[in-house]
C-alpha cells in the first residue's frame, strides 16, 4: 500500500530544540487546543474496535470492552456500551475483582475497595463530570509533527502513533504538556510520575516561563481543571489499572501508592487501607499467586 508521508517534522527528536521562543509558544498554543479537538469524539469507554476500519467515518466510533480474558466471558469483540465515567470506572473494579476471583482464585479486595472510594470522590469533586471522550494516549512531542511558517510562527502538521488510544473518561485526555516548560531531564520522567514531576518542579529560565504562560492563556477551564488537579492526576493513574489489572509486584505497588496519595489528599472519605513497604508488597503478590 502506498501512502503520502505526512509533513512535518518529530517536535522531540527534530524540530523542538531548533524553535525560538516565539515559534514555541506558538506551537504550544495549538496543542493547547489539540485534545479537546480529538476528544469532541464521544462514545462508551473502551478500545478502539477494528471494525470501524469498513465503516463509514460518518458513523459513531465502534468501541470494544476492556478485557484480558476470553474464557472470563468477557472476549475482546464484546461491544462497549457504558457512557458514564463513574459506572466505567464501578464496572471495571467489579470486573477485576470477578476475575481475580474465578481465574486467578485470589482478589486484592482491600485495594478495589479503596478505588471504589476514590470513584466515588472523584465524582463528587467534579472528575467524572464530562463524558466519555477520544483519547490518544500518548501525546507526546515524539507524536506530534511540525513545521517552521516564520521567524514567529511554526505549525502542528500531524499527530502520529494511535495505536494506544482509546475511549475513556475526560480526565484522561488532559494530561498538561509539562514537555513544552520543563527541562528535559524533568519532562522525560513526568509519564512515570506525573505527580511529583509535573507539579513539583516549576520553569525557571524566562522562555519556559513564557512557554508555560501561553498554555495556561490559550488552555480552556476543562483543561486547565484536569492538568493541574491534583485528583485528575491521581485519577489517570487509576485509569491504567484498571485498564489493565495488576500484572506483578510493581502494578500491586503502584495500586498502593494511588491509594495511599489520595487518602492524603482526601483523609475526609475515610479510605482504609494498611499500608506496605516494597519487599512487604512483592511478598503479598507473590503469596496471593501461589495460593
Amino acid at each position: 500500500m502506498i501512502q503520502e508521508r505526512l509533513p512535518g517534522r518529530n517536535l522531540q527528536n527534530q524540530l523542538w530544540n531548533e524553535l525560538n521562543r516565539e515559534q514555541k509558544k506558538s506551537v504550544v498554543k495549538q496543542v493547547a487546543n489539540l485534545p479537546s479537538i480529538i476528544a469532541s469524539v464521544q462514545g462508551p469507554a473502551g478500545s478502539i474496535s477494528v471494525d470501524n476500519l469498513s465503516r463509514s467515518c460518518d458513523l459513531p466510533l465502534l468501541t470494544n470492552r476492556f478485557s484480558t480474558s476470553a474464557s472470563h466471558g468477557q472476549p475482546s469483540s464484546r461491544r462497549a456500551t457504558i457512557h458514564k465515567p463513574l459506572d466505567f470506572l464501578l464496572e471495571r473494579i467489579d470486573f477485576w475483582r470477578a476475575y481475580q476471583t474465578e481465574s486467578m482464585e485470589f482478589c486484592f479486595e482491600e485495594i478495589w475497595d479503596a478505588f471504589e472510594v476514590i470513584s466515588h470522590s472523584l465524582a463528587k469533586h467534579g472528575i467524572l463530570d464530562g463524558p466519555c471522550v477520544l483519547v490518544h494516549c500518548d501525546l507526546k512531542p515524539y507524536n506530534i509533527l511540525a513545521e517552521i511558517c516564520s521567524d514567529n510562527e511554526a505549525k502542528i502538521t500531524g499527530v502520529i502513533d494511535w495505536d494506544s488510544a482509546v475511549l475513556a473518561p475526560e480526565f484522561m485526555a488532559y494530561p498538561a504538556p509539562f514537555w513544552s516548560w520543563l527541562p528535559d531531564e524533568v519532562s522525560d520522567q513526568t509519564d512515570a510520575d506525573e505527580e511529583a514531576f509535573g507539579l513539583g518542579v516549576k520553569p525557571c529560565t524566562d522562555e519556559e516561563k513564557a512557554i508555560k504562560q501561553m498554555f495556561e492563556d490559550c488552555a480552556s477551564d476543562t483543561y486547565k481543571k484536569y492538568a493541574f488537579s491534583m485528583e485528575a492526576i491521581i485519577a489517570r493513574r487509576m485509569f491504567h489499572i484498571l485498564q489493565n489489572g495488576i500484572q506483578g509486584p510493581w502494578l500491586m505497588s503502584e495500586a498502593q501508592s494511588i491509594i495511599v496519595h489520595y487518602r492524603e489528599l482526601h483523609p475526609e472519605d475515610g479510605i482504609e487501607y494498611e499500608d506496605a513497604s516494597e519487599d512487604e508488597v512483592a511478598k503479598e503478590y507473590k503469596a496471593d499467586n501461589q495460593n
